[in-house]
């Protein structure tokens, strides 16, 4: 009799639900936060600012926030502090921010948090422990554009495009789930590339063409939000990311809109490209669009526009472009922020560049073509854009 009424306990206990795990229609939000700080976003603390703030904001059982981290730090005597292992934690709300302090229900050996499986077991273990209506996935690392982004300085590798791309794939063919908002802390990744290429992966993706700085966003205050309504939808809860943004300029791209922006850009490439004073005016406005990084990436509605300015109006490129730029504004940025702290310090032109930029870059070289990181991305035959930089640069 008392080992059956044992081996019942034991049953009982195996299949109650671990701590912190609530049902599906209990749990409104799962916030995914992947941070790869195996790098610089270790060593200069804002890593664990980053679980700082979070913590600060954490809401209660409708919604769970659980962090994996591997973080490279220093010493107290600067010498480089090794992470041994890759911890995941369940966030609970602390008002002080006492990063670390919550408890570590799973840590596993270090491994390359640019590998895709890294990525890719985090989110089909969390959200099989801690099942919700909707998915969040938070993304912190570096950024590199076109060539990836979540260098791991211990391994060497940085996540492709498209290696970030089929993590997302694969969490969505194993959980039967799709990410409802992919937010990236990460320098210049908002580009037409990226979010085509992520297209399948996630509704909604809020990040920034330019450089983050050390934290893009003002986490606690997002999270917080979130925490005094966990019933927001996804739309909701990006505009408040993009809201609390420190990033120069950021933007939250609805993913549904792809298909209709890849019909506007090749009409718009076709009406420049078969008209020579059209393309006399896309080669003047490269050079005088507003560039996010070195490596040609610019902001493709402040490029278009220029285009368009230099034409008269009913030019067929003209009216193409202004197509292009209605659907940008009406149907596939769903929010944008521009944020310039100088201003309220007396400097009123500061971030006068960016006045024209909507959020969304794009790669438009000035002079040469990179054929091995363009090449490889889906949108290079997905759309016009390819032909239309070998024509612009002929």
């Amino acid at each position: 009799m008392k080992a059956g009424l044992l081996g019942t306990l034991l049953l009982l206990l195996a299949l109650a639900p671990p701590p912190g795990a609530a049902s599906e229609e209990a749990r409104e939000w799962l916030v995914l936060v992947y941070v790869n700080a195996l790098n610089d976003r270790g060593l200069d603390g804002s890593a664990r600012a980053l679980i700082q703030a979070l913590e600060k904001g954490a809401p209660g059982d409708r919604a769970a926030v659980v962090v994996r981290h591997g973080i490279l730090e220093k010493g107290a005597g600067g010498e480089l502090q090794f992470p041994r292992t890759l911890t995941t934690v369940l966030l609970q709300q602390d008002p002080g921010g006492q990063a670390g302090a919550p408890p570590a229900p799973d840590s596993s050996p270090i491994q390359d948090m640019a590998g895709e499986n890294a990525l890719y077991t985090f989110a089909r273990r969390s959200i099989a422990h801690y099942p919700a209506a909707k998915i969040a996935l938070l993304y912190f690392g570096r950024g590199e554009g076109l060539g990836g982004l979540g260098r791991d300085d211990l391994s060497g590798h940085t996540m492709s495009v498209p290696d970030f791309a089929r993590a997302l794939a694969r969490i969505r063919a194993a959980t039967g789930k799709r990410i409802d908002l992919l937010v990236v802390d990460a320098d210049f990744v908002q580009t037409a590339e990226a979010v085509h290429e992520w297209r399948d992966g996630a509704d909604i993706i809020v990040g920034t063409a330019g450089k983050s700085p050390r934290l893009g966003y003002l986490y606690e205050l997002a999270i917080g939000d979130l925490a005094a309504d966990p019933a927001m939808d996804a739309a909701e809860l990006a505009g408040a990311f993009v809201y609390y943004a420190e990033n120069r300029v950021t933007s939250a791209v609805k993913t549904e809109g792809i298909p209709a922006f890849i019909e506007r850009i090749d009409r718009w490439v076709t009406a420049v490209t078969g008209d020579p004073e059209a393309m006399k005016a896309a080669r003047e406005a490269v050079g005088r669009t507003y560039a996010y990084d070195s490596k040609g990436c610019r902001d493709l509605y402040e490029f278009v526009a220029r285009v368009g300015e230099a034409l008269p109006e009913g030019h067929p490129a003209r009216d193409a472009g202004l197509e292009l730029q209605d659907h940008l504004e009406q149907e596939l940025l769903l929010s944008r922020s521009r944020h310039f702290p100088e201003r309220a310090a007396g400097d009123p032109r500061a971030g006068a560049e960016y006045e024209r930029a909507a959020g969304l870059g794009i790669y438009l070289p000035e002079r040469i073509y990179d054929s091995a990181r363009y090449e490889p991305l889906a949108f290079a035959s997905a759309s016009k854009w390819r032909g239309f930089l070998l024509a612009l640069l002929d």
